[in-house]
């Protein structure tokens, strides 16, 4: 499983923040990613981000968010 951290290197989060970002990353397995779909993890951690960005702090709201967004329009 990858690692969020590389991703966060022009962001200034603190500790909590850095592990409010990482536990949603569980969302490439939950979306059944494979580890080469760098593209996809991509865009999953650079979403991630971006709601941490905005204030969002709650790993759980984080994850429902992305997942949400990321099966919209699956049937």
């Amino acid at each position: 499983m990858g690692n969020i951290i590389p991703f966060l290197r022009d962001c200034a989060f603190g500790p909590e923040d850095i592990s409010a970002c990482r536990e949603p990353w569980m969302i490439c397995a939950a979306l059944q990613l494979p580890e080469r779909d760098k593209d996809a993890r991509r865009m999953i951690a650079e979403r991630i981000i971006s709601l941490a960005k905005c204030g969002e702090r709650s790993a759980v709201q984080i994850r429902d968010r992305v997942l949400k967004e990321a099966t919209a329009g699956v049937a």
